[in-house]
């Protein structure tokens, strides 16, 4: 990997909290709940404070960075994680979790943030109200090590392993924990490795440069252009569609998008750093909501 996209990466600061809720009023969830909690979660955030719910929810590109003029809008800097595989019902007296991601400046908001999961508990989930209640906050080290967060300024960002060196000709299977779409096009059943980091490049870049204080490193396009020699082995992505209830309308929407995994084969060493951080900042669009969550495991058979 070229050492400028290297100390890119290194800067680019990702937080991760996992939040804790006891339920107390039977709370019912569609299949796939991150659009519900994404609408809570903003509900809550604007309750405490329109302004930092503006710059949380509905940013801007920064004036003076490289493409603030290609956009009318800059990612958001936050993601919530909940994977597909969970209840849909939950009783009183249940735990019920889910993660926050949080990149570079965001975090220093952090305080007001924690002030919103407080407030869901005052607020209805779902059509039929569900309610629950805050217990914990924890912060994660890494990606398998979290601690109690007693304090909004002793924060830790997560940390990567970046040494592949000896990691050689491998499989690499990426699996969808989350429905993706990209650009409200269904992702191709046989998107190409370069396709998959280009896309996964050009997010984790402008998060970088808009909310860590970046400027665009050099070496990018040779970056890509040579994961073209890593190959597609075999795809099993199908349709999946997504129920969510807007409280703010008080109806029902339906979104069409996909689940499953891609194997791709190949000397993906200078990838791996870039991959694992796509595993907390999501691909494709709605990650705010938890869309794009996938997990990768290398195989050397």
């Amino acid at each position: 990997m070229a050492k400028e996209i290297e100390r890119f990466l290194n800067k680019t600061r990702i937080y991760k909290y996992r939040v804790t809720y006891e339920v107390f009023k039977i709370v019912r969830f569609p299949k796939f709940h991150g659009t519900t909690l994404r609408g809570i979660f903003g509900s809550a955030l604007r309750k405490v404070s329109t302004k930092i719910y503006l710059s949380v929810f509905e940013t801007l590109p920064p004036p003076d960075v490289f493409d603030a003029k290609k956009y009318t809008s800059a990612p958001r800097p936050f993601v919530i994680q909940s994977s597909i595989e969970r209840q849909l019902v939950y009783y009183p007296g249940d735990k019920y979790y889910f993660d926050i991601v949080l990149v570079g400046n965001a975090n220093d908001k952090l305080h007001d943030i924690i002030r919103a999961l407080f407030e869901v508990s005052d607020l209805g989930i779902g059509d039929q109200k569900g309610y629950m209640r805050f217990l914990s906050l924890e912060n994660f080290v890494n990606e398998d090590k979290r601690q109690i967060l007693t304090n909004s300024s002793d924060t830790i960002p997560l940390t990567f392993d970046t040494d592949f060196s000896k990691i050689g000709l491998v499989n690499l299977d990426i699996n969808f924990m989350s429905p993706i779409e990209i650009k409200k096009k269904k992702i191709p059943k046989d998107i190409s490795f370069q396709t998959f980091v280009s896309l996964l490049w050009q997010r984790i870049e402008r998060l970088g440069v808009y909310y860590c204080g970046e400027k665009e490193p050099r070496g990018a396009k040779t970056f890509l252009e040579r994961a073209a020699s890593v190959k597609m082995e075999s795809s099993q992505i199908f349709e999946f569609t997504i129920k969510h209830y807007s409280g703010k309308s008080e109806i029902y929407k339906w979104y069409d998008s996909q689940l499953g995994s891609i194997t791709y084969r190949g000397y993906v060493a200078p990838y791996l750093q870039l991959i694992q951080m796509g595993q907390h900042l999501h691909l494709g669009r709605g990650t705010t909501a938890g869309m794009g969550q996938y997990q990768m495991k290398i195989r050397e058979d």
